[in-house]
């Protein structure tokens, strides 16, 4: 009983805090496309310098 009640507040606290529809997509959402963003651009300036030899 008292893992269950020390659980329930911690499951509410999260879908309280993001904004927007029941289930917090637009939090998932904006971390995939922060992370998609952050790896093209780690690539992009990794081979930048190859690519710039290449030609």
């Amino acid at each position: 009983m008292n893992l269950e009640r020390r659980m329930s507040p911690a499951m509410r606290g999260p879908a309280r805090a993001g904004s927007g529809p029941p289930g917090g997509s637009p939090g998932p959402t904006a971390r995939v496309a922060l992370t998609v963003v952050a790896v093209a651009g780690f690539w992009l300036v990794a081979l930048h310098p190859l690519l710039s030899l290449l030609r």
